[in-house]
């Protein structure tokens, strides 16, 4: 089992504070606007704004976060 990182908590944090909210993620695959759904202990489940469509990602490919004045 991969280990979440503290920076991987802080974006995930922050996708939980922005809920409802589209925010830009970038993961080590791509760069998304998406919006929270919900989590389990390794995954974050979003909406895919771009591809309108609900995403699973493995919470270690999380790598940025932009939402307003937040970046990660």
């Amino acid at each position: 089992k991969m280990k979440t990182s503290r920076k991987t908590n802080r974006i995930v944090k922050a996708m939980t504070a922005n809920s409802g909210r589209i925010f830009g993620l970038t993961t080590t695959r791509e760069d998304l606007n998406a919006r929270y759904v919900s989590q389990s202990p390794q995954y974050v489940t979003v909406y895919d704004n771009n591809a309108q469509q609900e995403r699973k990602l493995h919470k270690a490919t999380l790598q940025g976060f932009r939402s307003g004045t937040t970046v990660i």
